[in-house]
């Protein structure tokens, strides 16, 4: 599980710099799902729950989406660690993009939507679909 929290996020507009609103992972339940596999971290932005952009969205709204989605939740993160576009890895495997420490047979990626045991790093430079899949009992 993780926790998350509101923030600012910088953009790069045509007119130069602009902060907007964003929402963030603030913390990680130690030994949890997301922690274990090194695919989210403190402080990554959060684009996207199940497909829905969440610019503009409030915390709470956020939440909602979360727990209402939280059987099968897929969320779109921009690394905290992104310093430029080229980095494409996950964090818990280096370059390949897949979470060797988890599922070290599951190298192919497919077009579908991926559970965490079979994930792999989206083809865009700029973010990356993260699919939890959480049983109730987790809450």
């Amino acid at each position: 599980g993780f926790y998350i929290r509101d923030g600012v996020s910088v953009r790069v507009a045509p007119q130069g710099v602009e902060k907007v609103p964003g929402i963030f992972i603030s913390r990680l339940v130690k030994g949890g799902l997301a922690e274990s596999t090194g695919l989210l971290a403190v402080s990554d932005e959060i684009l996207e729950v199940n497909g829905i952009d969440v610019a503009g969205k409030s915390l709470d709204q956020v939440t909602d989406m979360m727990v209402a989605n939280s059987h099968n939740l897929i969320i779109t993160v921009k690394p905290a660690n992104q310093r430029n576009n080229v980095i494409r890895s996950s964090k818990a495997s280096g370059s390949s993009g897949v979470s060797t420490d988890s599922t070290p047979s599951q190298q192919t990626p497919s077009p579908a939507s991926q559970y965490l045991s079979n994930y792999s790093t989206a083809e865009s430079d700029e973010e990356g679909d993260l699919v939890i899949e959480s049983d109730s009992a987790s809450h």
